[in-house]
């Protein structure tokens, strides 16, 4: 069996050309890419500790996000704008 691999055009059929996909990507995108909300330290780490969970849970929206803007021809600078 030959190994498969996702690239660029695979994300956009699946999230963007796809209504299943696309609503799972809206979903995961309010899920997971939400303005981190400051907590109150209990032990000194809190703080770092979910900074940082929030910040990997936003890498893989913004890596899904990123395929889709390749395939669709956006540079990497023009999505920053």
């Amino acid at each position: 069996m030959t190994e498969r691999k996702a690239n660029a055009q695979t994300y956009k059929r699946i999230f963007e050309g796809n209504n299943d996909g696309a609503d799972i990507l809206e979903d995961l995108v309010k899920r997971f890419s939400r303005e981190y909300k400051m907590h109150v330290e209990v032990d000194g780490m809190t703080n770092s500790m979910m900074m940082a969970e929030a910040a990997g849970k936003r890498a893989v929206i913004d890596f899904i996000l990123s395929q889709v803007n390749q395939a669709n021809g956006v540079e990497q600078g023009e999505q920053d704008e």
